[in-house]
């Protein structure tokens, strides 16, 4: 395109410092743009973006689509059991039951299908009878899992997206250390995009102890497809089949101490299922196979109720969700836009991250043309300036539908919460943003409890006690340089 424009003005000047270059650029472009339309095939919005990067930016777009472009991963064949039939059969009727009750109270929320095409459990879909406790802030957060930790006896297992080199990062895992000593089987499971530092600091006193340390796809800076973008962003942890915690808590001083953030903690049969997502993860991490009953058989019931902790309610149902680029299909977007178009009261969202991608945003414009009460509590000052930019791009066409929108004062937000109508909630490390919906590998749980979801209501009222309302007299008002700023992060969204 340079090259051919070249030629077309400048005809009478022959080549120019620089021309060949050009040609090369435009030939990585036309050699890039069958893939960014097979990849972005059905999202026409995305695949613009990409095309115009291209060829508008040389060498920059080249380089970003295949850094960061690529969307689809091709993993490894997982055996995640021996058999579907031997796996059934450990399932009691009090579970199968459980499970069909918890279907019937989902079915006005998600499809069945939804969990027919993907769900950990073979049974598929949602379980019922768990415990659920909602872990405000990091103090909460961690003294959790603190407890959980000391408290296995069999193993721990945990997977983080970050973990700093930090007095948090040291003391979980001097807490590991212990338990490692102590004979419990201590697997952790990190990105090393997000936790750099971990390999050298932190976890040669782990391996020293006898615990294991995987890490999820570690950057191959020479192998021709980079893996900068598909980095996992779950946070989960499980001890002994019993409990298991996820949210969007990492493990480091700002999510322990400053930052506003959320947490679950779950026993019941649920677990299991969290427990298949960090199996599944571990496997493809380290090839070591733990997909067994030693690993995936529930607790008795009685050793389930030892769990402590002041639990907002022992009957939930939850339906576990993971998501990742692997699959040909996001579950984890798709959940969000049935959830949002199934709401007949109110969709509140709390969320630091807000690229929605089209099929959100008109989920969250249809459900306030129904009279659904749309509101979104989003950070005024996120650790990532572009995200929070591109973020306030979607203001003005919300507000004139009639949502409603607050930005969180007193400190960064990293919670990540929905709540619909007056029963339904989730929590897990998935934002409202197209890389989690596209290309993070991200977990979490839909629960079908009414004191969970009042606990959660509780938590949003109050932080909108701490927020600004922003209104569309304020977002027309704003400075032309801002509004220039704010919509060229915009132009980026489909790509971040």
């Amino acid at each position: 395109m340079h090259a051919l424009l070249h030629v077309v003005f400048d005809a009478d000047f022959g080549p120019i410092p620089g021309f060949y270059l050009l040609v090369v650029a435009d030939i990585l472009a036309w050699a890039s743009a069958p893939s960014v339309l097979l990849k972005r095939s059905g999202r026409p919005v995305s695949a613009l973006s990409w095309m115009l990067a291209l060829f508008f930016l040389p060498y920059v777009g080249f380089i970003f689509w295949w850094l960061i472009g690529v969307e689809r991963l091709e993993r490894k064949q997982r055996a995640r059991r021996t058999s579907t039939e031997e796996f059934e059969q450990a399932l009691d009727a009090r579970e199968i039951e459980a499970a069909e009750v918890a279907r019937q109270q989902f079915s006005p929320l998600l499809p069945h299908g939804l969990f027919r095409d993907y769900g950990p459990l073979k049974l598929g879909g949602p379980t019922g009878d768990n415990s659920v406790e909602v872990l405000v802030d990091g103090e909460a957060g961690f003294r959790g899992l603190r407890d959980m930790i000391e408290r296995a006896d069999h193993y721990v297992h945990l997977l983080f997206y970050i973990w700093q080199y930090d007095s948090t990062g040291v003391w979980m895992k001097d807490l590991l250390v212990e338990k490692a000593k102590e004979g419990v089987e201590v697997r952790v499971l990190v990105d090393p995009w997000g936790s750099p530092r971990f390999r050298k600091q932190l976890a040669p006193d782990l391996e020293e102890a006898g615990a294991k340390v995987g890490y999820f796809l570690p950057p191959r800076y020479f192998a021709w497809q980079p893996t900068f973008n598909f980095r996992n962003h779950r946070k989960l942890v499980v001890c002994d089949g019993r409990e298991a915690f996820t949210g969007g808590m990492n493990v480091g001083e700002e999510y322990e101490s400053l930052w506003h953030d959320l947490g679950m903690r779950v026993r019941g049969p649920a677990v299991r299922d969290f427990h298949e997502v960090f199996l599944d993860d571990w496997y493809f991490a380290t090839d070591e196979k733990l997909a067994s009953e030693e690993y995936l058989k529930m607790p008795d019931e009685g050793e389930s109720a030892e769990s402590g902790g002041s639990f907002d309610t022992n009957s939930a149902s939850l339906a576990v969700l993971a998501s990742g680029p692997d699959n040909e299909r996001s579950v984890m977007h798709d959940a969000f836009y049935h959830a949002i178009s199934s709401a007949r009261d109110r969709v509140w969202i709390t969320t630091p991250y807000f690229v929605p991608g089209g099929d959100i945003l008109k989920a969250l414009e249809a459900a306030e043309q129904r009279d659904v009460e749309v509101r979104l509590v989003l950070p005024l000052d996120g650790d990532v300036p572009l995200v929070r930019y591109a973020s306030r791009s979607y203001y003005t066409a919300l507000l004139k539908r009639g949502v409603r929108i607050w930005e969180y004062q007193p400190r960064v937000l990293h919670g990540k919460a929905l709540i619909i109508d007056d029963r339904f909630s989730f929590l897990g490390s998935a934002n409202v943003d197209v890389r989690s919906f596209e290309i993070n590998f991200e977990v979490g749980g839909f629960v079908a409890s009414r004191e969970v979801n009042q606990r959660l209501a509780d938590m949003f009222r109050a932080d909108i006690a701490e927020s600004t309302e922003i209104d569309l007299e304020q977002m027309e008002n704003i400075a032309k340089l801002t509004k220039f700023r704010d919509a060229l992060a915009h132009l980026a969204s489909p790509m971040l």
